[in-house]
């Protein structure tokens, strides 16, 4: 899989389909994704809720945490499942910022992928990582107890 910034979006790409995050929603493919729901596109399977998405392909779980949402409640961090990898905007608010750190620490992803600055990755994580115009991560990459992190400008 594959991220990266473009222009108001972050776009994901899997082996055959690419996702966009954008302001509005998720975008897959032609088909934009606003309402909670099971999607089957393309060799991505995407479960959509209340300010997330789940993406499941090419042997990873991802997470995306939507940037206007305030928080995951409690009951959806408890139904997220074998989660691999999760993609979080960074965010100035301290109580959103101990929120992701609070869905991180539930979780225990083996990857996370910070959407800001070395600064925000360093305030959700403790490690600071200077950021990259573009990733390329594989199931490979997750292996392990070590916390991998990204950030993404």
């Amino acid at each position: 899989m594959t991220i990266q910034r473009t222009n108001s979006a972050i776009t994901l790409q899997f082996s055959s389909t690419t996702v966009q995050l954008k302001p509005t929603g998720f975008l897959i493919g032609d088909y934009e994704i606003s309402m909670p729901g099971e999607y089957d596109l393309g060799s991505v399977g995407f479960d959509v809720g209340e300010g997330y998405g789940v993406l499941h392909g090419d042997g990873l779980h991802v997470l995306v945490v939507e940037p206007t949402h305030p928080r995951l409640s409690a009951d959806t961090i408890t139904a997220l499942e074998d989660i691999s990898l999760v993609v979080t905007p960074s965010d100035a608010d301290a109580e959103r910022r101990r929120s992701i750190a609070s869905l991180l620490n539930n979780l225990e992803p083996r990857g996370v992928v910070v959407i800001g600055t070395a600064e925000d990755a360093k305030n959700l994580t403790g490690t600071a990582v200077e950021p990259q115009a573009k990733l390329k991560i594989q199931a490979t990459d997750l292996v392990g107890d070590e916390l991998r992190v990204w950030t993404i400008a």
